[in-house]
């Protein structure tokens, strides 16, 4: 599994435990989502300062990971 599968999946995850948590507070799941994405946003600027792969593959990724964050708000 690739770093940004793995991310992509803890991700799910974090939005899928805030569902859980508060299943009509919407504006709370928002508010998860976009705080994970925000940290995993940081997680691909490390790995890319540590060379795991490019800068321009680590926007690409933060891109990628933003389309989906958004995709998972209520």
């Amino acid at each position: 599994m690739t770093i940004y599968q793995s991310i992509k999946a803890n991700l799910k995850a974090d939005a899928d435990r805030a569902k859980l948590a508060n299943p009509t507070d919407k504006p709370y799941r928002r508010q998860v989502i976009n705080d994970s994405a925000n940290g995993y946003h940081r997680e691909i600027d490390f790995y890319a300062m540590k060379g795991k792969f490019s800068e321009a593959k680590a926007e690409q990724y933060k891109n990628w990971l933003s389309s989906y964050a958004a995709s998972l708000h209520p």
